[in-house]
């Protein structure tokens, strides 16, 4: 099994979302709760994440907070979480945009599964990317003097 992620969660009313969350949670996150940008900048000086999940139904809000996030955490991915229809103009930062009913249970799981796959590819895809031998300049072998 993949170890645990940890996934900053983002919302200011998280009692909310009890079907999101279980989901997630069966899923293998450890969640990090943050109920504004304020306590979400602390957190994420505090401690790594793996991803942040903001949760807004204001298109706007999500957009400020993700803005503001990034620029803490510019290699983190952000993603946002939203029961309505948003225009499709480009999200700036947001690695992924969810649009789902938080009250499905069925669509939550998928959702928390697909996102775990998907986070946890991208990890080891990070890692591997740091690895001795796919550092420039070194053959397969031979490690850096450290």
């Amino acid at each position: 099994m993949s170890p645990r992620l940890t996934l900053l969660f983002c919302h200011e009313a998280f009692e909310l979302f009890p079907v999101l969350t279980s989901a997630l949670e069966s899923a293998d996150f450890h969640l990090v709760v943050a109920h504004n940008k304020q306590e979400a900048h602390t957190l994420l000086s505090d401690r790594m994440v793996d991803a942040v999940l903001i949760c807004q139904s204001k298109p706007r809000l999500g957009k400020s907070v993700c803005a503001s996030l990034k620029r803490r955490a510019p290699r983190t991915p952000i993603l946002l979480f939203t029961n309505e229809d948003q225009s499709s103009e480009p999200y700036p930062g947001i690695y992924s945009v969810v649009r789902a009913d938080a009250e499905d249970e069925d669509l939550t799981r998928a959702v928390a599964y697909f996102l775990r796959i998907s986070l946890s590819s991208a990890s080891a895809h990070r890692i591997s990317a740091l690895s001795p031998a796919n550092r420039p300049g070194q053959s397969r072998g031979q490690t850096a003097a450290l």
